[in-house]
């Protein structure tokens, strides 16, 4: 009888592929998956350690796994990603009937940890590499045919100290040139019509390669093997590498999507400064304002950070003035919240969660406004859209993103998925675009 698993996944996007790399391995070696926990031989949590509430969240689900074991002793319970490889053994002191942990860059030795916990019967710990093994991904279960993740490096060197991910994830370390190419060639030949290539300071790409490169050239590269590969994008860029050589090559290649995610993190120098990320105020707006120059309807997104340790009333009014300036397409805002591991455990906390909870509203409501604002200027125009199939809600009715990466939802007779369209825009619920067939 086929062994099953189950595999839920928390956190960013590496962490989404990381999961497809684990389903493809497990399904290479005769498992299958299934939504449903109780059925399951092996569940997995591919984990993250950024936010405190996304390990709460899974240290209460595992946690209630325990009923489970007891019933069922030969289900093996397995905790992959961040989380284990910033608590190591610890997680088995909490949560005793977990079997096994691995971090990121031990992922390729999951398959062979699970077969030895059902031969051994024992815990085991896997979070010792020091670096990512460097290979080409052949197996990765992908949803679908139409989108697809290309990692281009792995891990950070900037130590910013309210980041765990030097930590968890390693030192910088981009993958070589032709392996990417190779890689984004396969996608081709499989149907694939966009990719996005993933790091998590994706622009400082190459720069520890010999002979260094960088994310430019290599978005030129990506752009000469990619075939009938529609679109290409990149996630997630540092404001310290994010250059106006690299947005000239997103210029010249119609193929490179003109949205950039861009975290900025706070409005505050001091704020800046402390945390270490290596940038002003004043630069990251010059950065900006060279992208916009280039591309006046492209999209920029950002992470913002309330409620760090000191912030003042003044620090955190001039992020919100920063944000009303610069009027970002989206931003995603979190509480400060100390992560075991980073320099920031050791400040004082000393933001109340009221003063948090109230300034993490007052951005939310303020970039409501300005998406709003963003939307309403869409109005009237028609939208170059990638069909991705029909809309969930309503057959009659088709979805798709725009070259920024705001979704769309069209009426149409028939639509290709993989195609693209010019959609005409002529409302929007929530965040989505609804038109018509230009």
């Amino acid at each position: 009888m086929t062994k099953q698993f189950y595999l839920q996944t928390y956190g960013c996007q590496m962490n989404d592929f990381d999961s497809e790399i684990i389903v493809g391995m497990l399904r290479e070696r005769g498992y299958s998956p299934t939504e449903e926990e109780e059925s399951a031989d092996i569940i997995l949590f591919n984990t993250c350690s950024v936010r405190q509430h996304a390990e709460d969240r899974v240290f209460g689900k595992a946690g209630d796994l325990k009923r489970l074991k007891r019933e069922r002793p030969d289900l093996i319970i397995g905790i992959v990603g961040c989380m284990a490889q910033n608590y190591k053994e610890a997680i088995f002191d909490k949560l005793p009937h977990v079997d096994f942990i691995s971090g990121p860059r031990n992922i390729y030795d999951i398959p062979e940890l699970i077969e030895r916990v059902q031969g051994e019967g024992t815990r085991l710990a896997a979070v010792d590499k020091e670096e990512r093994p460097q290979v080409m991904e052949r197996s990765v279960a992908r949803e679908g045919r139409m989108k697809a993740w290309v990692t281009v490096m792995e891990g950070c060197h900037h130590n910013c100290t309210f980041c765990i991910v030097p930590t968890v994830r390693g030192t910088a370390q981009s993958r070589p040139v032709e392996m990417i190419l190779k890689e984004v060639k396969s996608l081709d030949a499989q149907g694939y019509k966009e990719v996005t290539l993933i790091g998590q300071i994706v622009d400082a790409y190459g720069r520890d390669l010999n002979p260094a490169t960088d994310l430019a050239t290599l978005l030129e590269e990506v752009d000469r093997v990619a075939g009938a590969i529609h679109r290409i994008r990149f996630t997630t860029s540092h404001p310290v590498y994010a250059n106006e050589k690299l947005f000239d090559a997103m210029k010249r290649h119609a193929r490179i999507c003109e949205n950039l995610h861009l975290p900025i993190q706070s409005g505050s120098d001091r704020i800046l400064s402390h945390m270490r990320r290596g940038y002003t105020v004043e630069n990251y707006k010059k950065r900006i304002e060279e992208f916009r120059k280039r591309f006046p309807k492209g999209a920029v997104t950002t992470d913002i950070i309330v409620g760090y340790p000191g912030e003042t009333e003044e620090d955190f009014q001039k992020t919100f003035q920063l944000m009303g300036e610069v009027e970002f397409d989206d931003a995603f805002i979190f509480k400060f919240s100390p992560r075991p591991g980073t320099d920031a455990m050791h400040f004082k906390d000393d933001v109340s969660k009221k003063d948090k909870e109230a300034r993490n509203q007052s951005l939310l409501r303020l970039q409501e406004r300005i998406t709003e604002k963003k939307l309403r200027s869409v109005m009237g125009e028609t939208v170059q859209v990638l069909v991705e199939g029909k809309s969930k809600k309503d057959k009659s009715e088709y979805k798709g993103r725009t070259r920024t990466g705001r979704e769309v939802v069209f009426r149409a007779n028939d639509a290709s998925p993989g195609g693209l369209i010019q959609v005409k825009v002529g409302s929007y619920f929530g965040k989505t675009l609804l038109g018509a067939i230009a």
